[in-house]
């Protein structure tokens, strides 16, 4: 009885000093510290001094992984030195699987230590399912560390590395990131950002290498953009059709830099609703740029009743209103409203005497068609008219007349 009351003193006395120890300063028991990873560093393939990067995003529980890894190979040297790829492992997303994350961890342990292509080998060969039954199995052990070149023991610090595991999270992460899903969403891998453009593909990578392609294209665009064309050369052009000496309806003054010329049939002529739209519209755009040239051209009645109406526009002053007019397809003016019969009253009471010396090109033999500062055109060509006048621009040499010879001379 003595002996269990001298126990149970001896007891508190303990447990009292305990708490006195504890209460003292810096007394206090330390936490372990919490374990840390340090940054795995990066694979690559291909020269740092690469000018194109690419990243790879590759499953490391995946048996296309060693197949995607050999044409990755083969892509970096196929290009020499052009293409470097930044491999990171990422997990394709769905229902969490253990035995995956197992098989991850350890392949991405492995790889990371330079085991990369002799760990992915072994997963391409015996599959997903038959290397996890090798790892939790010890007794396998010996035999994968020696196909893998390793101590035995790296087998098992592998399986446990939690920085395998972080790594993983991680690049799932920037992955996602790049191919703006949801972080738990699921994507098809191996999967490749280049440049501002992320996409999946196959281990054979039929759309990586276009890409490549695609992208050094743009990259010397851009480095070294091609030259214009040469402006047209002023020598090709028709002498006679820069200002041929013809009546008609010239909209724009004599003096301005251009000139289109076009000559029609009639006014049916589909030619009219063609071409005049787009030529007008460059002379609302610039008024002070281009001048426009209709006359008619045979001695059809509609080419006669063409030639009348044009110099009736001239005499009246009329010539704006009437090339609106013919700019018109001719079915719409079939059915002409009150002020179209106006217009067209008011030239035809122009005495045909007023326009009795109006020539034809005809009889001056003149080509026929459209013409810009004595240069054939065709309709297409008209799409681009902005872009024309800035090359005749280009081929102008204002001091020509000054610096250069006679071409008796030359």
């Amino acid at each position: 009885m003595l002996a269990t009351t001298h126990r149970a003193k001896l007891g508190s006395v303990l447990a009292v000093t305990a708490l006195w120890l504890a209460l003292l300063p810096g007394a206090a028991p330390t936490a372990a510290p919490a374990p840390t990873c340090d940054e795995l560093a990066g694979l690559e393939l291909g020269p740092a001094t690469a000018r194109t990067s690419v990243e790879a995003f590759l499953d490391p529980a995946s048996t296309l992984s060693w197949r995607t890894w050999l044409e990755l190979r083969r892509l970096v040297v196929d290009h020499g030195g052009e293409v470097r790829v930044q491999l990171y492992w990422a997990s394709a997303g769905g229902v969490r699987q253990p035995q995956a994350e197992r098989v991850r961890a350890f392949v991405v342990s492995l790889a990371h230590t330079g085991q990369a292509e002799a760990v992915l080998r072994v997963l391409g060969r015996d599959g997903f399912e038959r290397l996890h039954a090798r790892l939790v199995d010890p007794l396998a052990h010996a035999e994968l560390a020696v196909e893998l070149g390793v101590p035995t023991p790296r087998i098992g610090a592998a399986l446990r590395d939690r920085c395998a595991r972080r790594r993983v999270v991680a690049d799932s992460r920037r992955l996602r990131e790049a191919l703006a899903i949801d972080i738990d969403g699921m994507t098809r891998l191996p999967a490749f950002v280049l440049g501002e453009l992320a996409f999946d593909d196959g281990p054979n990578l039929d759309r990586l290498r276009p890409e490549i392609g695609r992208e050094g294209q743009r990259r010397r665009a851009y480095e070294d953009p091609p030259r214009l064309g040469p402006p047209p050369p002023i020598e090709a052009t028709s002498e006679r059709m820069q200002r041929p000496p013809l009546s008609g309806v010239l909209l724009g003054g004599p003096g301005l830099p251009h000139r289109f010329v076009l000559m029609a049939r009639d006014e049916d002529d589909p030619t009219l609703f063609v071409v005049l739209p787009p030529v007008l519209a460059e002379r609302l755009a610039e008024p002070g740029r281009l001048a426009l040239h209709l006359v008619s051209r045979g001695t059809s009645d509609g080419a006669e009743r063409l030639r009348h109406r044009l110099c009736a526009a001239r005499v009246l002053g009329l010539q704006p209103a009437y090339l609106d007019y013919l700019a018109r397809d001719a079915l719409l003016r079939q059915s002409p409203s009150p002020v179209d019969q106006g217009l067209i009253e008011a030239l035809d009471e122009v005495p045909g005497s007023r326009c009795a010396h109006e020539v034809d090109p005809v009889d001056l033999d003149l080509p026929d068609g459209a013409w810009l500062d004595g240069l054939p055109r065709s309709r297409s060509e008209l799409g681009s008219l902005d872009a024309t006048l800035r090359l005749l621009d280009a081929a102008s040499r204002p001091l020509d007349l000054v610096l250069l010879s006679p071409r008796d001379e030359l």
